[in-house]
């Protein structure tokens, strides 16, 4: 094993997507409890059906946020790996290049985990502006992200060197 790292999500990111996932539930739930107040309906199931939704969305959300990246580089390939997601390996022969990036990775590639077919870009970043750049032979890019993006390029580096046969 020439690298590996496991990543989750991290800093505010965490605290944005809280906000985007339970936030219209709780404006809501206020919504209806203002209604209630001032007609008297009895809006008990409704505001049941709201708080079922919001716990299914917060676990969810949970799940999400503790899901880890998992990157490995060994001696035949580069492997990426977020259970229960995605999984790609990348073979060593199929390493076009490899470019790291020491700032400004969100802003050129986007941040997330994902793939995206139109500009053949696979994107692995979860908590870091740095990371990598890999180059498939098929086209594709593949971002990582990675506190460690000195170490991860090196290994890259070296999986891309033919064998020496001394």
């Amino acid at each position: 094993m020439r690298f590996r790292q496991e990543q989750r999500f991290e800093g505010g990111w965490r605290w944005f997507w809280a906000g985007v996932m339970l936030g219209p539930g709780v404006v809501a739930a206020i919504v209806l409890l203002g209604v209630a107040a001032a007609t008297g309906a009895d809006l008990t199931p409704t505001l049941l059906i709201l708080a079922g939704l919001e716990l299914v969305a917060l676990v969810g959300l949970i799940l999400l946020l503790r899901t880890p990246v998992i990157v490995q580089v060994t001696d035949e390939s580069i492997r990426v790996h977020v259970p229960p997601f995605f999984r790609e390996e990348i073979p060593a022969a199929d390493v076009m290049s490899v470019e790291e990036v020491t700032s400004g990775l969100w802003r050129r590639y986007g941040a997330g985990v994902g793939k995206r077919y139109g500009d053949r870009l696979a994107r692995y970043t979860v908590g870091d502006d740095t990371g990598v750049v890999v180059k498939r032979s098929n086209g594709w890019r593949i971002v990582i992200g990675s506190k460690r993006h000195a170490e991860l390029a090196a290994a890259i580096r070296d999986l891309m060197r033919p064998p020496r046969w001394d």
